[in-house]
């Protein structure tokens, strides 16, 4: 475990506690300030270091202190977590029993954003640990945070190198995935599943929609694992048919991720978790089932039947003929919905001949040449490609609308503006201003320079509000009214 801190001899210390070494700890204390604490960049203490390293001895020797308190927390980018947080997310059981049964800790302690240690236990695919702290100190399995996500959300979002045994490089499944990789990409995970399936009693359900409007569908999907996409699919029964607040089904979360793993997901769940091929089956009056072989010869002359029958009845001459306003038996048989024409009906066929009943979620809104299509059909001049933020502003200020759509009236923090941008525009850099004073390109937030909070609000003040956080602790930016991407179109500058 290697320690990031600004001061050396912080530095020292906290990597001696993450060592488990109390000799080296004791003796960089010697020459420490008295008044000072040691901490990381991060903001965490020795205690934190301890816990995650694994180290009880090291943990007694702190805790004698009469300063140690086993609940310690973080402060800054770490805020609210304690010894228990880093003990649960780094896989220590020994650790976690020792803090909670002889020490006392809060089983269920949470931080910032309301993070508490099963989640991180749950997260890092540590098994062991989260039924302890389910069976024996009384967790609740059906918690949420601060965004209603649920363990169902946290195990879909499991790190490559904690959810799959296929290669020592966490690297090389991420960029470099091979076809046979692909089906057992997130299977270390299962046991999790079938763990969190059988704590429905205690209100664990999968089909919880978090604050931004994802499903464990969309988190699973976001992270890349097929193998827990097909649970969901073919254990739980889940389908990609729910948008999420943005407008993005599971297949576009796996879309933005961009790599070969995110394209299994994404192909999988177009093809076997849309209700389109449901939907195209029903019109033909044809059955379900003939959907999961839809490359069959007999099933394709089946579903050529249904079509050609219907086809004679719906077609426009046969419609305007008066035989079509008879009441044969025939045709009230054949359709029973008058709400299907000839073009649904030749829509539905080629759907399933020429493409295979393939899903067709797709978040229209993704792609940059149909904003600037619909931003210039206002009137908007400019384009991204500029150099600089001081053109092409309005393609700029819905960009950067559909970055906090899913965040809703609650807002995006600040500080993660430009990494959720990457997400959502992956293809496209968050613009550069300019330094009023030093005239240099820069997205620098402080040393006198322009600040990105007052780019923002200078370009997008109309449609955008940045506010303090209630604790103070940074600011969030976030739409003045509630727009969906649908009504982005209707943006004036």
């Amino acid at each position: 475990m290697k320690v990031k801190a600004n001061d050396l001899s912080a530095r020292i210390i906290l990597q001696a506690a993450a060592d488990g070494d109390s000799k080296a700890y004791d003796d960089a204390m010697l020459g420490y300030p008295s008044k000072s604490r040691p901490k990381c960049s991060s903001g965490c203490f020795p205690l934190h270091y301890a816990a995650g390293g694994g180290h009880i001895e090291m943990l007694r020797h702190l805790l004698r202190n009469p300063e140690g308190n086993v609940d310690e927390r973080a402060i800054g980018k770490a805020k609210g977590r304690t010894p228990l947080h880093y003990a649960a997310r780094n896989g220590h059981l020994d650790v976690v029993k020792f803090l909670i049964e002889e020490c006392g800790a809060d089983a269920d302690i949470r931080a910032k954003h309301g993070v508490s240690p099963f989640q991180l236990s749950v997260w890092q695919n540590h098994l062991m640990i989260c039924k302890y702290l389910v069976d024996e100190a009384g967790v609740d399995p059906a918690q949420v945070n601060d965004f209603e996500c649920g363990a169902v959300h946290w195990v879909g979002l499991c790190p490559i190198h904690r959810s799959s045994s296929l290669s020592s490089s966490s690297s090389s499944l991420s960029h470099d995935d091979s076809a046979e990789q692909m089906p057992c990409i997130g299977e270390e995970v299962l046991p999790m599943l079938y763990w969190l399936r059988g704590q429905k009693r205690m209100g664990v359900d999968f089909t919880l929609r978090q604050r931004q409007g994802h499903t464990s569908l969309h988190k699973a999907a976001w992270g890349g694992h097929l193998a827990v996409v097909k649970f969901l699919r073919e254990v739980e029964n889940l389908m990609d048919d729910v948008p999420d607040e943005a407008g993005n089904y599971a297949a576009d979360l796996a879309d933005m991720a961009n790599t070969k793993r995110h394209e299994a997901v994404a192909q999988y769940l177009r093809e076997e978790c849309s209700s389109a091929k449901k939907i195209s089956l029903s019109i033909l009056g044809l059955p379900v089932s003939f959907g999961n072989n839809l490359s069959s010869d007999a099933v394709r002359t089946e579903i050529r039947r249904a079509y050609l029958n219907k086809a004679k009845l719906l077609h426009p001459d046969k419609r305007s003929s008066s035989s079509y306003h008879s009441t044969s038996t025939e045709r009230s048989d054949i359709i029973k919905d008058d709400n299907v024409d000839f073009q649904t009906l030749k829509e539905a066929y080629e759907h399933l001949i020429h493409h295979n009943g393939i899903g067709r979620q797709s978040n229209p809104s993704h792609s940059l040449n149909m904003m600037i299509d619909m931003l210039e059909s206002k009137g908007i001049e400019g384009t991204h490609n500029d150099e600089c933020a001081g053109k092409g502003l309005g393609i700029f200020k819905a960009q950067l609308l559909s970055v906090l759509l899913e965040y809703g009236d609650k807002g995006l923090d600040l500080s993660n503006i430009r990494k959720k941008w990457k997400q959502v525009w992956p293809s496209t850099p968050f613009p550069c201003f300019q330094d009023e004073n030093k005239n240099q390109i820069n997205t620098r937030l402080n040393g006198g320079r322009k600040s990105l909070a007052g780019f923002i609000q200078e370009h997008a003040g109309d449609v955008i509000d940045i506010v303090q956080r209630d604790d103070s602790h940074g600011c969030v930016v976030r739409p003045k009214k509630f727009f969906r991407r649908s009504q982005i179109k209707e943006l004036h500058v």
